[in-house]
């Protein structure tokens, strides 16, 4: 080795919890959609994946818990159970009552639910408003 370090630059993946405050407060700037779709990823971690085939039914307040699905790599769906705080309920209970959506939470496309890259084109715009740097959420 000749001695010349070789360093290597990963992309960030996440947000600290600053910039998720500002991430929620610039939402709340968007409709009622955007700001949902924001809340969900930042309350229960949600990936972009994830959020967009969420439906109305996955929702248990009495039980505490949202059912959340998971397309593994070789194929097949992972259901799993994330525990939600009341607030959550509230949240996605107002969103429902105002804006009537049945089935997919988000409706919309071809799969019957909103695209992958819209979610990304909604935290794109959230992050500029928030003045947040480009990272790699997708």
């Amino acid at each position: 080795m000749s001695g010349e370090s070789t360093w290597s630059v990963k992309a960030r993946k996440s947000i600290s919890p600053e910039e998720v405050e500002r991430l929620l407060v610039a939402a709340a700037e968007a409709g009622s959609r955007d700001r949902l779709l924001l809340y969900l990823c930042a309350n229960l971690g949600l990936r972009v994946g994830e959020v967009v085939t969420l439906r109305v039914e996955d929702f248990h307040p009495e039980a505490g818990v949202v059912t959340v699905r998971t397309l593994k790599q070789k194929g097949g769906i992972v259901e799993d159970d994330l525990v939600a705080s009341r607030a959550v309920f509230k949240t996605v209970a107002a969103y429902v009552a105002a804006e009537g959506p049945t089935g997919f939470l988000f409706p919309g496309g071809e799969d019957g639910h909103i695209a992958r890259r819209t979610v990304g084109r909604v935290f794109d715009r959230a992050m500029g408003r928030a003045k947040i740097p480009k990272t790699m959420f997708f």
